[in-house]
């Protein structure tokens, strides 16, 4: 069979676009379809993976220290019991410090699950077809795709190029939901 059908041309194209906008080669697509990441890929996330960590525990410590150090001012010296009563001093407490204590917790999970994922390197796979949309919250637009009742989030790029209604099969991460390759399904 010297001559590729169309649709074939058409699906091979497709392929190569996406490789290009969801940045994964043949070979990734290869280890992917075997249910793992590849090296490069496994590097990839955790570069991205560090990057969140740094911004979530940035934020934890820029609020954090902040209410930690007007609690303790509080405190010593303490405000006149005649101006504020014992359950102001309770409700700040529990604001001051507990707000830090759900930062460096929720700082704790993202860690752990980013050194999880990364230590693993499995991937998972959907395949079906997909219907994509998106989400206005006042200027901002947000892209996703669903297939099979699962959601992924995706660029405004990526949307572009996704075509709903269409059948795919997706690998992705399991515990983040990462997209690790992606390829549309033929019936040929």
């Amino acid at each position: 069979m010297a001559h590729m059908s169309v649709s074939k041309k058409r699906t091979n194209r497709h392929l190569q676009e996406m490789m290009l906008i969801f940045d994964f080669t043949a070979e990734d697509l290869v280890e992917n379809r075997d249910g793992f990441m590849t090296e490069r890929q496994s590097a990839k996330m955790q570069r991205a993976g560090v990057t969140s960590i740094v911004a979530i525990w940035g934020v934890a410590l820029f609020i954090g220290i902040p209410l930690v150090g007007m609690f303790f001012g509080m405190i010593y010296p303490p405000l006149s019991d005649a101006n504020v009563g014992f359950f102001i001093h309770l409700l700040l407490w529990a604001v001051m410090v507990g707000l830090p204590l759900a930062f460096a917790g929720f700082a704790g999970w993202a860690t752990y699950k980013h050194f999880t994922t990364r230590k693993h390197n499995v991937v998972s796979s959907l395949e079906g077809t997909v219907k994509t949309h998106i989400s206005r919250v006042r200027r901002d637009e947000f892209y996703d795709m669903t297939i099979r009742g699962e959601q992924f989030h995706l660029t405004a790029d990526m949307y572009t190029l996704i075509r709903s209604g269409q059948a795919y099969r997706v690998y992705y991460v399991p515990s983040n939901k990462h997209i690790a390759s992606m390829e549309p399904v033929t019936n040929e």
